[in-house]
């Protein structure tokens, strides 16, 4: 193997080369994960308001019908605790939520 010596440099450098081509590879697919995954909990967070806007007003509209609140609360909502009433009765229906 006589360019066995020529040739170490060479080897060398593509080893580090390559070592730091799968860092740099590695860091951008956390990079793309994060920034999807925040993408992804936004979308959710902002269908999820539309879907309670949607309710909150179905409850408003019923209310303003004269249907009890306490019926609304035990057979639709089915909570007799008060925050979650208080939650939905009180639900900014604008979005503002």
């Amino acid at each position: 193997m006589p360019n066995k010596p020529k040739h170490d440099k060479a080897i060398k450098d593509l080893r580090e080369l390559y070592r730091q081509t799968r860092n740099e590879i590695d860091r951008v697919k956390e990079d793309v994960r994060e920034e999807y995954e925040g993408m992804m909990i936004r979308e959710a967070l902002r269908r999820r308001g539309l879907i309670e806007s949607d309710m909150a007003q179905a409850i408003q509209n019923a209310l303003i019908d004269g249907v009890p609140s306490g019926r609304i609360r035990s057979e639709v909502i089915k909570t007799n605790v008060w925050d979650r009433w208080l939650f939905w009765r009180d639900y900014d229906i604008k979005g503002d939520q």
